[in-house]
């Protein structure tokens, strides 16, 4: 229910103070409509995309808890990222990296879901309702980049801002 509560927020937020063209629920990428997959990617929290650029926005929200000590600051870490090779599968950003890729060799599939002639590009983002340590990772860490709602409020939701910052 807070999941649910914290997508909406965030798909709210980008409808009502961005000139991005945000579809009302929750896109599933299954073995079923409205994307067929191979397996099921689960679900993207957020779908937007730039009429002018055509550029769509695979946007993953978590609410999530603020770490208080070294120990919450490691295991977050690790659940977000797979510190240990064995544990990558699992992570969270590698699962919705896996989606982003699926994504991208896609493009037709989501110009059509769409409705528009093409896909420019696409680009992911995981918004988290707190700010985490794991945000602050520099390098080669994440695969994609991980900003607080803060974070996207202060850029005025500009995504294409924050995508950039993270390097």
């Amino acid at each position: 229910k807070k999941g649910t509560e914290f997508n909406n927020l965030g798909r709210d937020y980008l409808k009502d103070n961005t000139e991005l063209s945000v579809i009302n629920y929750d896109v599933k990428i299954t073995t079923d409509y409205p994307f067929y997959a191979d397996t099921n990617y689960g679900d993207i929290d957020v779908l937007a995309f730039d009429t002018q650029t055509k550029v769509v926005y695979n946007i993953e929200c978590k609410d999530t808890v603020m770490a208080k000590n070294i120990y919450q600051m490691y295991d977050e870490i690790n659940k977000y990222l797979g510190l240990n090779e064995d544990k990558k599968e699992n992570a969270l950003v590698w699962k919705h990296f896996r989606r982003h890729e699926w994504l991208i060799h896609h493009k037709t599939d989501l110009a059509k879901f769409l409705k528009i002639e093409e896909v420019s590009d696409v680009k992911s983002i995981i918004i988290t309702s707190q700010v985490l340590p794991v945000s602050y990772l520099r390098g080669n860490i994440s695969p994609l980049p991980i900003m607080s709602y803060l974070a996207l409020k202060q850029a005025n939701g500009n995504i294409e801002e924050l995508i950039k910052n993270k390097d």
